[in-house]
């Protein structure tokens, strides 16, 4: 059966991103989860995911991000990823709010201890 999600094409491997931690504001995807597009944040979550990197994003949108880290593993998992590999961790964020981006580091480092890629 085929997937109702793009089929990502394969992309070259970056060993040294292996284990990176990568937050990715705007990571939500807005509209139905079915569909074939992804948005941009959702799209540089996916692609740090195949890299092996631990995803923390954030969206205002919470349900959306959550959707979209569903979505990431359920892809994944289909291209062979181990799902207990795949480390992702969405949260509310407000970007436009300085109280909520802090909050957001500091969840993300709280999980990490730090933060190696910042989108």
């Amino acid at each position: 059966m085929d997937s109702p999600f793009l089929t990502l094409p394969p992309v070259p491997t970056y060993p040294d991103l292996r284990r990176k931690v990568v937050l990715i504001t705007g990571i939500g995807q807005v509209g139905s989860p079915s569909l074939a597009i992804w948005g941009n944040g959702a799209a540089t979550a996916c692609a740090f995911a195949r890299q092996g990197c631990k995803i923390f994003g954030c969206d205002l949108n919470l349900d959306a991000a959550e959707n979209t880290q569903k979505r990431i593993v359920q892809e994944l998992s289909a291209m062979g990823f181990n799902k207990a590999s795949l480390d992702i961790t969405v949260t509310k964020c407000d970007v436009t709010s300085e109280t909520d981006v802090k909050e957001m580091v500091q969840k993300c480092v709280e999980r990490y201890e730090r933060i190696d890629v910042l989108i």
